[in-house]
């Protein structure tokens, strides 16, 4: 962001530095010259979402229950909902990099297996108003309206956090679309009656959840559609997974190795 000029970098981080949610990493301080600027978050103690679910798989590995997948969704789409409310008109998507490597998991309490109640904590938000000219480097641009050619929007969240929860259910990454599509390839599942095919492995096992990952399944592809007017809005998306498992949620408490 070298090349954004003082004021707006200032204006923005006065923005951003007013947002207050417990699901939305909070900016203390910022530094900006001519060669460079600077953006420093709380501590959050943890990981990202993206190490939980991916590294470190194999023998030896805990896994991550479906209880505490479920709560990390629900506390991502309560954090992009404030931040759709929050921020102004111009700062349109809200966040604009939306992907689980910017969803730090909060761990309360240290030391080895304990009981941890999981706190997803939104980051690296609110900059693409900054960055006119370098959209193309964020997970907004993932939308299919931006290969098109127009400018991502709200929506551009949506779609960015439907292709998050496909992650949390089935434990792939979702890739670029010369590679293979993840939202297209669960749609096709779900069609042809092979949905248990899609879960992670990890959870998959967890017979009695099956129709809460199924819900949280279609709630995701509603958020990934390809029409940016097909998507639900944020609150929408929020009233809809906070449905889910409601009574057997367990608050997202996990037996852990801290990572």
């Amino acid at each position: 962001m070298g090349h954004v000029p003082r004021k707006d970098f200032a204006h923005t981080m006065q923005v951003l530095g007013k947002l207050r949610h417990e699901n939305v990493a909070e900016v203390v301080a910022c530094y900006h010259s001519k060669e460079e600027k600077l953006v420093v978050y709380e501590h959050v103690p943890g990981c990202s979402l993206f190490q939980l679910l991916h590294e470190n798989r194999g023998e030896g590995r805990i896994p991550l229950p479906w209880s505490a997948r479920l709560s990390i969704a629900k506390g991502m789409a309560r954090g992009l909902a404030y931040l759709h409310r929050s921020l102004p008109f111009f700062h349109r998507p809200a966040h604009g990099n939306l992907k689980s490597s910017n969803v730090i998991i909060f761990l309360p309490h240290s030391g080895k297996h304990q009981q941890q109640h999981l706190v997803p904590k939104l980051t690296d938000y609110g900059f693409l108003p900054l960055l006119p000219h370098h959209t193309h480097r964020l997970a907004a641009a993932k939308c299919p309206e931006y290969t098109r050619g127009k400018r991502p929007s709200s929506r551009a969240d949506v779609f960015c956090l439907g292709l998050v929860l496909l992650e949390v259910v089935t434990g792939k990454v979702p890739v670029d679309e010369a590679d293979g599509d993840l939202a297209g390839w669960a749609q096709l599942a779900l069609s042809h009656e092979w949905s248990t095919d899609i879960f992670d492995v990890e959870i998959v096992g967890e017979l009695d959840r099956h129709e809460d990952m199924l819900r949280l399944t279609e709630v995701a592809l509603l958020c990934a559609a390809v029409e940016p007017d097909r998507r639900p809005k944020m609150p929408d998306v929020v009233r809809m997974i906070d449905h889910i498992g409601t009574a057997a949620d367990e608050e997202g408490r996990w037996e852990l190795a801290v990572c």
